[in-house]
């Protein structure tokens, strides 16, 4: 995420987020959240839907058109759209 985005990591804990994330902010008011996709409190997925997936990256007040965004889908062999 780092080198895609030029973005910068902190570490924070959820409950509902499944437990330990990394939080990412774009100078544009984009907020990123990467996690692992298991509840660490009960072992479920924490994004329904998404059951296969080990890691999901989560994205909240991102436009199309944001330089992370592109950049994230920029980098194919990281990050797969869908």
């Amino acid at each position: 995420m780092e080198q895609a985005t030029g973005l910068t990591s902190e570490a924070r804990e959820s409950i509902s987020l499944g437990g330990d994330y990394y939080s990412f902010k774009g100078l544009n008011g984009e907020q990123l959240s990467l996690l692992v996709n298991k509840d660490v409190y009960d072992g479920e997925p924490v994004v329904t839907g998404a059951d296969s997936w080990p890691v999901v990256l989560m994205l909240d007040s991102v436009q199309e058109k944001s330089q992370v965004v592109q950049s994230l889908l920029a980098d194919a062999q990281h990050f797969r759209r869908l």
